[in-house]
C-alpha cells in the first residue's frame, strides 16, 4: 500500500519550514512518490519467526509441556509455542532474542485475533521490520471488538533454563477516526507507516518517539545520503502527511505534542542510536545541526552523522552497524573510522566519537561527557525544556 493513498485534503498545518536542523537545498526538487518497497526487511524478521511457530490442541498440550521442559519449545501463549532454535539462532544476542520473542507474541495475537483488530503502536513498528528503543513485551492492537473485560497475558519466557524476557499483556486500544491507514505485512494487519508514526508521536515517551520515528522515516523515505535533496523532499512529504492526520483528529489526546515530535524527527538517522542522539541535541540545547551532510575530504565525499556547522564539530555514533560484530571486522572498521576522522580534521572539523551504548544509556552521563569533550556544541545559557523529557 503506497503512502500516496493517504488523505491530503487538509491544508498544511505549517508552511514548509526553513530547516534549522536539517539539510536545506538551493532548488526545489520534484516531489518523490512515497512508495514502500522494503518488504525484504520485514520478511527477514517476521518470516523466520512464523516458520518456528507451533500450535497445539488441548489433547497434545502435555507433549508441548514436556518439550518446554526439555528446552526445545518456548511457550508464547495458550496453545502457541516457538521452536527454541529460532531464539538460539540469534547468536546469543539478548536484544535479538527478545525481538524475535516479541514478534512471536504479535503473531500469536494476529493469528487468532478478532475481525477488526489491527496491530499498532510499537508492535506495528516491529512488524514493519524496524527497531524499538526500549524492549516491549506487550502486544498492542486497536480497533473494534475490544472489551475492557478481556484479559490476555503472555508468560515469562525461558530458554535452556534461563529467563530471557518477562511476561507481557495484550494491550487493547480504542482509537476511532476515519483517517487511519492499515496494510498487511506477512499476513499481519497493522497500521501503515504514517499512522504508526502518528500513534508513536501521540503516546510514546518523547525520547522513544523521536528516535523510532526518525528510523521509520529513514526507511520509508528510502533516504539516500548521496542524494540528500530527494531524501529531504520525501521526508517533508511524510511529515506533512503526519501533520494532516493530526489536524484531522483535532484536539484528541497527544495531538499537540505529536506535532512537535514529528517535526523534530530526522530521516537522516540510519540507526536507533542516531535517532536518540537527535533527541539528545533537542533536549540539551545544542546549536543548530545537520545530519548526513555531504562533506568533501580530498578525493572523496563522506557523510558525518551530525555536523554542527557554527562551531565546526562532527558527532559520530559508533555501534555494530559501523564496527561489525566479529573482532577482525570491528578492528578493520575502527581503523577506517580513524582514517575518516583524520580526513575531517584535515578540512578543519573536530570529530567526537560516541559509542552507541553511551548514547542509549543515561542522557545525563552523555551530557556530562559532551560538556567536557565538546562544550562548544551547546548554546550558551540554553534552558532545558521539560517537553523533551515527558514520559
Amino acid at each position: 500500500m503506497g503512502l500516496t493513498a493517504l488523505p491530503t485534503a487538509h491544508p498544511p498545518l505549517h508552511p514548509q519550514p526553513q530547516p534549522v536542523h536539517r539539510l536545506s537545498t538551493a532548488t526545489t526538487p520534484r516531489p518523490t512518490p512515497l512508495t514502500r518497497s522494503w518488504n525484504h526487511v520485514v520478511m527477514n524478521r517476521v518470516e523466520p519467526v512464523r516458520n518456528g511457530m507451533i500450535s497445539t490442541s488441548s489433547e497434545s498440550s502435555w507433549v508441548a509441556a514436556r518439550a518446554v521442559q526439555a528446552g526445545s519449545l518456548v511457550k508464547i501463549s495458550r496453545g502457541q509455542f516457538l521452536a527454541s532454535d529460532v531464539l538460539a539462532g540469534a547468536n546469543d544476542d539478548m536484544w535479538e532474542q527478545r525481538n524475535r520473542l516479541d514478534i512471536a507474541r504479535i503473531l500469536s495475537v494476529a493469528d487468532r485475533g478478532r475481525n477488526g483488530w489491527v496491530v499498532a503502536f510499537e508492535s506495528a513498528l516491529m512488524i514493519h521490520g524496524l527497531p524499538v528503543l526500549e524492549p516491549t513485551h506487550d502486544v498492542h492492537v486497536v480497533g473494534t471488538g475490544i472489551r475492557s473485560a478481556d484479559r490476555d497475558r503472555f508468560p515469562a519466557a525461558t530458554l535452556a533454563g534461563t529467563r530471557i524476557a518477562p511476561g507481557g499483556e495484550l494491550k487493547r486500544h480504542w482509537i476511532c477516526h476515519d483517517h487511519r491507514g492499515t496494510e498487511e505485512i506477512e499476513g499481519v494487519t497493522c497500521t501503515d507507516a504514517v499512522t504508526t508514526a502518528v500513534d508513536l508521536a501521540r503516546f510514546r515517551p518523547v525520547r522513544q518517539a523521536v528516535a523510532e520515528i526518525s528510523v521509520l522515516m529513514n526507511q520509508v523515505c528510502k533516504f539516500d545520503r548521496a542524494s540528500p535533496s530527494t531524501g529531504r523532499e520525501a521526508e517533508r512529504q511524510f511529515k506533512q502527511r503526519c501533520l494532516d492526520m493530526l489536524e484531522a483528529v483535532g484536539r484528541a489526546r497527544g495531538s499537540r505534542r505529536a506535532q512537535r515530535i514529528v517535526l523534530a524527527a530526522d530521516a537522516g538517522c540510519e540507526s536507533i542510536a542516531e535517532g536518540v542522539l537527535i533527541w539528545f541535541l533537542h533536549a540539551h540545547g545544542a546549536r543548530p545541526w545537520r545530519t548526513q551532510v555531504p562533506t568533501d575530504v580530498g578525493s572523496r565525499t563522506v557523510y558525518p552523522d551530525v555536523l554542527i556547522d557554527e562551531v565546526g564539530t562532527v558527532l559520530e555514533s559508533e555501534g555494530r552497524a559501523k564496527l561489525g560484530v566479529e573482532a577482525e571486522e570491528a578492528q578493520k572498521n575502527a581503523q577506517a573510522l580513524l582514517v575518516r576522522s583524520n580526513e575531517l580534521n584535515a578540512v578543519g572539523l573536530k570529530v567526537v566519537f560516541l559509542p552507541a551504548a553511551d548514547i542509549l544509556g543515561s542522557h545525563r552521563v552523555l551530557a556530562h561527557r559532551l560538556h567536557r569533550l565538546a562544550p562548544e556544541i551547546f548554546e550558551a545559557g540554553a534552558q532545558r525544556d521539560s517537553f523533551w523529557f515527558q514520559g
